[in-house]
């Protein structure tokens, strides 16, 4: 089939106006090639338009554009219920050409129609372009309708550049592996994923390949290896892709359950660059090796079987012999064991309360069962559990009956499971009942098949031929 695009218009007799330029003939082939485009009114077109004005598109070229297309071109209706047709004839440039038509009355745009237009070479297509009113349209029926790179889109045909990538106008058909059209600051051109990432396709950073920030897929953080250029984050440690060089000594990136993160080796390990007489420490470092504390240097303690330094309160330990308190309590050396709903996770190794909903990390001695902390270091009902008053419930909300997040009040919103959310596309009893239902933002709008202007007036957010729809 000869690749085609538009070339020149004629008005069907319907219409009643002259040609705007001489019939051509589709490459390669002997016969005129043209669509034939029915023009008709949709629901909402009350006011018959005077005249009409077209535009077609193939790709980024524009035909009959605003400015050259003669007055003479301007198309006539025949009547109010039909508007008559129009007589295409294309070149040789693509198959598929996008055509708007705009209603004019009164030197204003009152409507507009728009349809994907099939050429068939050496033949005559058809297409049928329905007129909707402006207010119809989400732009209100603007010149062209399409946007520019860099906005959102749901596919190409809202597209200037004609083409819809990552729900984003992008400057190119579609992004190779790695690249993304939706990426901030370069949104509306394919640019490469940042490292570690994915790029929702083959190359995903859960799974065994992400990309390397450069528009490259290759092996994941904890992915075997061989060379630095089989990793995305371009580390290769001992055999592992790992997110960092991991130089020095007692580091590791195969450390099991952490394969892929740089991590200190376990005190009491052996590391080549300690020597024969030091043993990792725990963090990073090398220590002396030891039985009995009495082993160590003073103001150090064996642990593990490295001589370290205590730590302060407030500081990350492992168990009570690495802290100067001899306690080491929820991850910290902590200055006292920790009561009901508190925890020692600060950094001055005090305990605190524990924010409000969270469970009791020691509920042998505190919260149990369907209670929660209050944020005060005392417990109350969590969220979820039945309530009668808001003083009986951690959070202080007791909503429809059960212990809720939030206060959870206003229009569209219910609490379920203990948690505050919106209702959508359903009534809500208190007050978005009868034609109404609850959209996605938490407003009460018109139901599917109520009479709407906009799409603002719907829940759905979409309304078509003057009724409430629903989106596909």
């Amino acid at each position: 089939m000869a690749r085609c695009r538009v070339d020149t218009l004629v008005a069907g007799s319907l219409l009643g106006v002259a040609a705007l330029g001489l019939q051509s003939a589709c490459q390669d082939t002997g016969s005129p090639t043209s669509v034939l485009v029915n023009v008709v009114p949709g629901p909402g077109m009350t006011d018959p338009p005077h005249a009409f004005r077209v535009f077609a598109r193939s790709g980024e070229t524009f035909f009959f554009e605003d400015e050259r297309l003669p007055e003479t071109g301007t198309l006539h209706p025949v009547s109010d219920r039909d508007y008559g047709n129009i007589v295409l004839y294309v070149g040789d440039v693509r198959n598929t050409f996008a055509l708007d038509l705009f209603a004019i009355r009164d030197g204003e745009r009152r409507g507009r129609g728009r349809a994907d237009v099939e050429v068939i070479a050496g033949a005559q297509s058809q297409a049928t372009v329905t007129i909707l009113p402006t207010w119809a349209w989400p732009d209100g029926g603007a010149l062209l309708g399409l946007a520019p790179n860099g906005e959102s889109c749901i596919d190409r045909s809202q597209c200037l550049s004609g083409a819809c990538v990552d729900a984003v106008c992008c400057a190119t058909d579609s992004c190779s592996p790695c690249e993304a059209c939706n990426l901030p600051g370069k949104v509306g051109a394919c640019s490469a994923v940042p490292a570690g990432e994915g790029d929702g396709l083959a190359c995903a950073p859960e799974g065994e390949r992400s990309c390397d920030g450069l528009g490259s897929c290759r092996a994941s953080s904890g992915q075997r290896c061989l060379a630095a250029a089989d990793c995305a984050s371009g580390h290769c440690v001992h055999g592992v892709c790992c997110e960092t060089a991991c130089a020095g000594a007692c580091l590791s990136c195969t450390q099991a359950g952490q394969e892929g993160k740089c991590v200190p080796l376990p005190a009491g390990k052996e590391d080549e660059a300690c020597g024969p007489e030091l043993r990792c420490d725990g963090v990073g470092g090398c220590g002396p090796a030891c039985t009995l504390h009495s082993d160590c240097p003073t103001g150090q303690a064996c642990v593990d079987g490295t001589c370290v330094t205590p730590k302060r309160e407030g500081e990350t330990c492992g168990h009570d012999d690495q802290c100067v308190s001899a306690l080491c309590s929820d991850g910290r050396c902590c200055r006292q064991a920790c009561g009901p709903c508190t925890a020692c996770t600060g950094p001055d190794g005090v305990c605190a309360p524990l924010p409000v909903g969270w469970p009791d990390p020691r509920p042998e001695v505190g919260c149990q069962g369907l209670f929660a902390c209050t944020g005060q270091g005392t417990c109350a009902l969590a969220a979820g559990a039945a309530c009668r008053q808001n003083e009986a419930c951690a959070s202080g909300h007791c909503v429809e009956g059960g212990c809720c997040d939030q206060a959870c009040s206003g229009l569209c919103r219910t609490c379920e499971g203990g948690r505050c959310a919106l209702i959508v596309n359903d009534v809500d009893p208190g007050a978005c009942e009868g034609n109404f239902r609850c959209s996605a933002e938490g407003q009460c709008l018109r139901a599917q098949g109520q009479v709407c202007r906009v799409h603002n007036d719907c829940a759905d957010g979409l309304c078509l031929k003057g009724r409430c729809a629903a989106k596909e």
